[in-house]
């Protein structure tokens, strides 16, 4: 927090705290971007936005053509969740996402922010979409845009901590099971949305665990030591 930041800066250098209103930057900063499009999926702070798309999409519905899909609106509203589709991480997963067939899919979102991407899959025809995050303004942020874009009831959102691990990376899901690597812990661990738990931890000896592949039978974990490229 602030007071132990000051602490530990004062030992080098002469510190004083300022006290500045809280004015909601992040939502301010946001309240002018522009529509984003990937694909078939537009994002928009607009409801009058989706408002068009909507008309579009029932456009689409009287004169349907089985080789052109239909187009999605996400309304993702300023807010202090992180997924606006401007930035790159974001607009690739959406492009992948409309690379598989997630009709009928389980998917999860491993810190959904704005709740973007959970949207987006839930729109795409996923059966269930469980939406995780350790911050509880993101949390707020996603649940006002799950039910504004009207997708509450395949949609999940649940606050998970991962407590002592320090800076999860990688992911990867087998039967159901998120596997994740902990940079700084040297390990890789297993959270079982189920249980809502880490029930498994692997210690690995390496100082940069990055990202993780894992067999399909769960059985078989590869990783990037991104200290010594190995």
């Amino acid at each position: 927090d602030r007071d132990a930041a000051q602490r530990a800066i004062a030992t080098t250098l002469a510190v004083t705290p300022v006290e500045v209103p809280d004015d909601d930057w992040a939502r301010r900063s946001q309240e002018n971007l522009h529509p984003i499009t990937v694909g078939r999926i537009t994002i928009t702070a607009s409801p009058a936005c989706h408002g068009e798309a909507s008309q579009a999409r029932r456009r689409e519905r009287q004169s349907p053509s089985p080789l052109v899909p239909g187009p999605l609106a996400i309304v993702i509203q300023p807010s202090m969740g992180f997924g606006t589709g401007h930035h790159a991480s974001t607009r690739l997963c959406l492009q992948l996402m409309q690379e598989q067939d997630l009709a009928g899919a389980r998917v999860i979102d491993v810190g959904t922010g704005s709740g973007v991407l959970a949207i987006a899959a839930a729109q795409l025809g996923a059966a269930s979409v469980l939406a995780i995050d350790v911050d509880p303004d993101a949390l707020a942020s996603a649940a006002e845009n799950v039910q504004l874009n009207q997708t509450g009831e395949r949609v999940e959102l649940r606050r998970v901590d991962l407590g002592a691990f320090r800076r999860p990376h990688g992911l990867a899901v087998v039967d159901g099971m998120v596997y994740f690597t902990a940079e700084m812990n040297r390990a890789v661990g297993r959270y079982d949305p189920k249980t809502d738990k880490v029930d498994r931890i692997i210690g690995l000896g390496r100082d940069g665990t990055h990202m993780i592949v894992a067999t399909p039978d769960g059985k078989g974990l590869y990783t990037a030591d991104i200290m010594s490229g190995s």
